[in-house]
């Protein structure tokens, strides 16, 4: 009897020893998953009308690129996203403890998931496609994901721009009634875990994650703004500085001589130099309702360059009618000489000296010309008496001699004369070439103000 009861317990501890090595197999507790639902088709509710609560999460790993003409960003994130089945749960003891599994995402039912902002596929994306299922029939799908998606920039501050793009995750086959999405973690933990493990290529920096529930109709969408702030220091010294510099060196022409062959010259170089930099900021803009302030900045400098070339020539025109005219006119004797310079503060003494010379001058040549007029006649006169009288031939030569000195007298206060004139148009070349920097420099001090402004506001 004895020997029989040891052999009973014998052969019932190696079928319950073999039976707890089935349940300890991976298969079996998929058998038995499948045996509970075997579609992978249909939505797991065990009551139609509860909805499917899916958990969403994102850590941002990288910002691959953000191309601003076409307003395309570049990400790669750890995706993560969990839900209830209810038709995968065992109980943990009948299965020797095993409490998590992994799974094809065949096998199982998963919801749809669709990025609102995509603008290509997810071909470039790592695939992994396996789910991570728990005891209580929690089904967590965590990929990483290549995100190349649409984002509206504002390029008015570029380039000490901050720009906010969203990423935002929905259904588009099940309404808010079936399946409702919702953010796993708040703002704070998602920026915080994004900042542990973000890597850039150094043009930008994480500023923060905001989440937050953005439904689009009857369907429910989880949106995490992503703010981004550029490193502009390759901008400041491939673009801003050099700019600067230029626009230095063209109100530095304004101080070369007038008649200069080399200033126009000088200046269209650099108006060329400038077209360059003018060329690669609208290569990296895209085109928008708001320009950016260094593109106006640029714009106005442009236009002022263009400008003061044509001032330039007016003044070079000007200073070379020295040679050709006695004169200026007299519209320009009292707008530019007198008013236009007193308002510019140019030597106004000198010109008011200048001007009371050249009219007295006007003056003594218009009473030498009426003199020597009266002795021709006084001579002419002369002549019809007797050229016998010796008083009369005295009188004569002295009379000539007193007209040929009125005439060299004449000649002297001419060239006087035009010696003054081509002074004015030279003095008033000046006027006007001042009037011009003057004005550049304002409108260049009030665009740079603004922009400053607006980049630090």
């Amino acid at each position: 009897m004895d020997l029989q009861l040891l052999s009973f317990l014998l052969i019932g501890t190696w079928l319950g020893l073999g039976c707890c090595e089935n349940n300890c197999s991976y298969v079996e507790l998929m058998k038995a998953i499948n045996d509970n639902f075997p579609s992978t088709h249909v939505r797991p509710a065990m009551i139609w009308t509860n909805r499917t609560v899916v958990h969403l999460d994102l850590t941002l790993y990288s910002i691959v690129d953000l191309d601003m003409q076409k307003q395309i960003l570049t990400t790669y994130i750890w995706f993560s996203m969990s839900w209830q089945n209810d038709f995968v749960k065992w109980d943990p003891k009948t299965y020797c403890d095993i409490q998590n599994v992994v799974v094809p995402d065949t096998l199982v039912w998963k919801p749809d998931l669709y990025i609102y902002e995509m603008v290509e596929d997810e071909d470039k994306s790592p695939k992994i496609n396996y789910l991570k299922i728990k005891y209580d029939g929690t089904v967590t799908n965590s990929k990483p994901l290549r995100i190349v998606g649409s984002c509206s920039m504002q390029n008015y501050k570029f380039p000490f721009d901050e720009q906010i793009c969203n990423i935002s995750f929905g259904s588009y086959v099940y309404n808010d009634y079936q399946i409702y999405m919702t953010n796993k973690t708040n703002s704070s933990v998602v920026t915080s875990n994004s900042k542990v493990i973000f890597s850039s290529k150094g043009d930008w920096s994480l500023a923060n994650i905001k989440v937050g529930n953005n439904p689009l109709g009857n369907f429910s969408r989880v949106t995490f703004e992503i703010h981004i702030i550029r490193n502009p220091i390759i901008y400041v010294f491939n673009l801003i500085i050099p700019a600067c510099l230029l626009v230095i060196l063209d109100i530095a022409s304004m101080f070369m001589e007038l008649e200069t062959e080399g200033r126009l010259t000088f200046k269209v170089t650099i108006v060329l130099g400038f077209s360059v930099l003018l060329l690669i900021l609208s290569g990296i803009l895209p085109n928008s309702d708001t320009p950016p302030m260094l593109g106006i900045f640029f714009c106005v400098c442009m236009i002022m360059m263009v400008l003061s070339i044509g001032g330039s020539i007016c003044t070079a025109s000007m200073a070379a009618k020295c040679a050709t005219q006695t004169s200026v006119s007299p519209w320009m004797r009292k707008w530019i000489l007198r008013y236009l310079a007193c308002v510019l503060c140019y030597k106004t003494k000198f010109i008011k000296e200048h001007l009371v010379t050249v009219v007295a001058n006007i003056h003594t040549c218009e009473l030498d010309q009426k003199l020597t007029k009266n002795l021709e006649l006084q001579e002419n006169r002369n002549n019809l008496k007797d050229d016998d009288d010796p008083i009369t031939t005295a009188v004569q030569i002295l009379n000539k001699m007193l007209v040929g000195i009125r005439k060299i007298h004449q000649e002297i206060v001419v060239s006087k004369h035009k010696d003054h004139s081509s002074s004015e148009w030279y003095i008033a070349a000046m006027v006007v070439d001042r009037l011009f920097l003057i004005i550049y420099l304002i409108i260049v001090v009030i665009t740079v103000g603004l922009v400053i402004n607006a980049w630090i506001s």
